[in-house]
């Protein structure tokens, strides 16, 4: 029985990995910039650049991953973008 306990939570990190993974990539592929979102059509160029390097949202893919990951799993899921 606990060998079969311990194959299942194995088998649970593959698949946490893979939903992250979809979900984070789905996150990216919706149209819009987020920044832009943030602050409305009107927004100069210097405050969206001010925010996309307060979000991280500058930084490599990989990079917004692992950090937007490490974030979940603390419990932050972070602020709406339209609210």
């Amino acid at each position: 029985m606990r060998q079969y306990i311990i194959r299942r939570l194995l088998y649970m990190i593959p698949i946490v990995i893979g939903v992250t993974l979809i979900t984070f990539s789905i996150m990216h592929l919706a149209p819009g910039d987020p920044a832009r979102i943030m602050l409305g059509l009107m927004a100069s160029d210097e405050a969206i650049e001010h925010i996309r390097k307060a979000h991280g949202l500058d930084l490599p893919l990989h990079i917004q991953y692992f950090h937007w990951l490490g974030r979940g799993f603390s419990g932050d899921l972070g602020r709406s973008i339209q609210s």
